[in-house]
């Protein structure tokens, strides 16, 4: 067999195949099948598949939004190809331009790095303000329907807003729920104070509605009391004055009534 020289490698007599690189020759292979020609041109189409999966490798690094993680493997595993490669062509040009895309994915993690830290900036500041508005709230607010809503709403732009790193995450977190709670502690304790007050002062204001019904004795009145007919009561005392236009009516009927003997009741609401 003849031989065949090429600026990046040869074939010698007995066919063995050889590429050039910075650090000297290297076989890759033999060739019994065809001229040495043919073998330059079989391993140069493999030095030629490898320099275009560089290539697009580099256009996706520089025009698509592939992650640096994920750019960082495919160059590792070009970089192995490159090296092990059985192709005949400037390994050490394709090896170079590795490099310098493994460079540039660096500046881009960097880049993505400097954009998550800002965007995780931005949502502790929101969410340190969903928490502190909320922390005011429990804190302060009377007027509990408003107040109520509007810690709905802290709650629902907190699920809108995007994450901050987690260990922040979940200490604002724990603040909010803890606001949400004095909240609900607090309302719930004015509540229960107004219920208290009205169960206290609702006796008082019975009596004093049943004490201006005409005819009704105090003894009666407090056997209701006592009864816990007090509601029933003030159901009866909304009719006082409709019985008392009823009781001046029949007055000089009744009183002669007494007065010839007759003691009977005419009080038919006793």
């Amino acid at each position: 067999m003849s031989t065949a020289n090429d600026p990046w490698g040869r074939v010698d007599a007995d066919g063995t195949v050889y590429v050039r690189t910075a650090e000297g020759e290297r076989v890759i292979g033999s060739w019994q099948a065809g001229s040495p020609e043919e073998a330059l041109a079989f391993f140069r189409r493999k030095f030629d598949a490898l320099n275009t999966e560089i290539a697009l490798l580099e256009q996706r690094v520089t025009t698509t939004d592939l992650s640096p993680a994920q750019a960082r493997a495919s160059i590792e595993r070009l970089r192995v190809a490159v090296s092990d490669a059985h192709a005949v062509g400037d390994l050490g040009q394709l090896q170079a331009r590795l490099e310098a895309l493994s460079g540039k994915v660096d500046h881009r993690q960097e880049e993505v790095r400097a954009a998550r830290d800002h965007a995780r900036s931005e949502a502790k500041d929101i969410k340190e303000r969903i928490v502190a508005e909320a922390e005011q709230l429990a804190a302060e607010a009377t007027h509990w329907k408003i107040s109520g809503e509007r810690l709905r709403q802290l709650l629902e732009e907190w699920k809108a807003a995007p994450r901050a790193d987690r260990a922040v995450e979940a200490a604002l977190w724990k603040r909010l729920s803890a606001a949400r709670n004095a909240f609900n502690k607090r309302r719930k304790a004015y509540f229960a104070e107004l219920e208290g007050e009205r169960e206290r002062r609702e006796p008082l204001i019975v009596r004093a509605l049943l004490e201006q019904v005409e005819g009704l004795e105090p003894l009666m009145i407090d056997k209701m009391m006592a009864a816990g007919l007090g509601r029933l009561a003030a159901l009866f005392a909304a009719k006082a004055d409709e019985i008392a236009v009823e009781r001046r009516s029949d007055a000089h009927e009744t009183l002669k009534r007494w007065l010839a003997g007759d003691h009977t009741s005419n009080n038919v609401y006793r």
